[in-house]
């Protein structure tokens, strides 16, 4: 169905419900004026597409941010193993240290 024939449907509308004629065919022009600035599906069809595109950047700017920030707690983790282990060797060392001070003082000289 072509803007024209839905200017007529709409015309004959008018006039069956009783509006003048002038007024009937006014409004039927203004309705196909505002039916030609609607847009086409190819229109849409390219919003759509564009859209996605949008979508699908945004999405992997986070996905790499996502990935920076993995990177950097997989870095803090490898380091709290290190500080741990290190402090671990540090009290076990600490506790033969004093261990021997008192064996010594117990049983030795």
């Amino acid at each position: 169905m072509t803007t024209r024939d839905l200017e007529q449907v709409v015309e004959s509308a008018l006039l069956d419900a009783g509006v003048s004629e002038e007024r009937a065919r006014a409004t039927a022009a203004r309705l196909g004026d505002e039916l030609v600035q609607l847009p086409t599906k190819a229109d849409l069809d390219e919003r759509i597409r564009q859209s996605e595109r949008l979508t699908n950047e945004r999405f992997d700017a986070v996905d790499h941010r996502f990935d920076a920030i993995a990177v950097r707690i997989d870095m803090l983790e490898r380091t709290m193993w290190r500080v741990f282990i290190g402090m671990g060797t540090i009290m076990l060392a600490m506790f033969g240290a004093v261990f021997g001070a008192l064996m010594y003082a117990v049983f030795g000289a």
